[in-house]
């Protein structure tokens, strides 16, 4: 007999523990600088150092390497800025470095531009039109292939281009102007243009970060780390007089930006005071350790073997929101309806169908009546980003039971 449970928030989260957790050294922060790729605690304990090598027939007059960003792969891609630009890239598997280029493609020597982001297969870098004598030569945004290790090209016109870029956690890129107060919002997919944003209240803008309403977290070489609504209105602001390039968001809100004299900051989405350590060098670059990619919600259908009916449907599961599948029970006599929420998924044959989730492991019954609808609140709990379950549909009518298909349900906050 399926016993019908409460499903807690508590319960929920102890049920699907964030993926980020588990993996070493979840807190650490990286950082490039002066062509090296540092590893650091929170508290900026030094863990590991390791040259970040120069492709070769690279000049290195402005070598210095930029941004950087882990892939959820857990390779890291850097925004390698020389002579012309690379994307380079250290494996998680080998420990080896790779660098990809294509042309056109120009920084300038401002060793405080450069960006990097990835989402999902793809990785994104800005571009600045190159000065005189090259009159007409487009910046934009270049998107490489983690796959095909190819890029596309999509240029801007003259004379706009980009000094950094983020993928926010609403699933859109916002790529920072060279005017240093106007941001572009981009589809990643198509790299249809979403929509543009002034920043009148942000100068010399060089660092973005976006949270999942989308509003923007901005990095500014002399105002400190700005907070902007969708819209681009100020709400809130901290001053630490220093120079600021970059900024990182992480799924729960923390904050990482670093200046040009070597330090690492620390902050929230509330703009609480930022600590900061320093790491001895200039023009420091920050990224999350583990892999900081937004990804979306996601459902995928899976009917077993033997297969059962597909009565159950759904889409991914959005934090803070209702989650609402709809299951068409067939089974005859039918008065209830059950969804099983579970961590593991299997495939186990029976008398009433394919268990198409652990049954000896732990797992939720929500019951409900046979022409209602099937509703599950999902927290509004950062630590649940990225976590997947599976979520079987059954049917009941009196001394029997019947198994539907089940989604495998990734949440997410777009």
């Amino acid at each position: 007999m399926i016993r019908s449970l409460i499903l807690s928030i508590t319960a929920m989260v102890g049920l699907f523990a964030s993926p980020l957790d588990a993996q070493q050294g979840a807190g650490n922060i990286l950082v490039s600088t002066q062509n090296v790729l540092r590893e650091f605690t929170p508290n900026g304990l030094l863990v590991s150092a390791e040259a970040i090598p120069h492709p070769s027939g690279g000049s290195q007059g402005f070598g210095d390497v930029r941004d950087l960003t882990v892939h959820e792969s857990g390779d890291i891609y850097i925004c390698n800025a020389d002579q012309p630009p690379f994307l380079s890239v250290r494996r998680a598997a080998t420990g080896q470095w790779e660098h990809f280029t294509t042309s056109p493609w120009h920084l300038a020597g401002n060793l405080s531009y450069g960006g990097v982001a990835t989402f999902g297969d793809y990785v994104f870098l800005p571009s600045l039109p190159l000065p005189l004598p090259f009159p007409g030569t487009m910046g934009g945004i270049l998107r490489f292939d983690v796959n095909t290790q190819t890029f596309e090209q999509f240029p801007v016109p003259v004379p706009e281009g980009f000094l950094d870029l983020t993928i926010g956690w609403d699933g859109l890129l916002y790529a920072i102007k060279q005017t240093q107060q106007d941001v572009a919002v981009y589809d990643p997919e198509t790299m249809a243009l979403v929509r543009t944003i002034s920043l009148p209240h942000a100068s010399l803008a060089r660092g973005i970060g976006v949270d999942r309403f989308g509003d923007l977290f901005v990095a500014t070489w002399s105002q400190g780390l700005r907070h902007f609504d969708r819209d681009g209105n100020l709400i809130a602001a901290i001053t630490t007089g220093s120079s600021h390039h970059d900024l990182d968001i992480s799924p729960c809100g923390d904050i990482l930006f670093g200046d040009s004299n070597g330090g690492v900051f620390r902050s929230d989405l509330t703009l609480t005071p930022a600590t900061s350590f320093y790491t001895g060098n200039t023009n420091t670059f920050v990224a999350f350790r583990t892999p900081n990619t937004p990804a979306a919600a996601t459902a995928s259908l899976r009917v077993g073997q033997p297969a059962n009916p597909s009565l159950f449907a759904g889409s991914g599961a959005i934090l803070g929101t209702t989650w609402m599948p709809t299951m068409q029970p067939v089974l005859s006599g039918a008065f209830a309806k059950l969804v099983i929420i579970a961590a593991e998924p299997a495939n186990v044959s029976s008398g009433i169908g394919t268990y198409l989730f652990r049954v000896d492991a732990p797992h939720f019954v929500l019951a409900f009546g046979v022409n209602d609808p099937v509703t599950l609140a999902i927290p509004n709990n950062c630590a649940l980003t990225g976590v997947q379950f599976v979520a079987q549909g059954a049917s009941v009518a009196l001394n029997t039971c019947e198994l539907a298909n089940a989604l495998d349900v990734t949440v997410s906050g777009f």
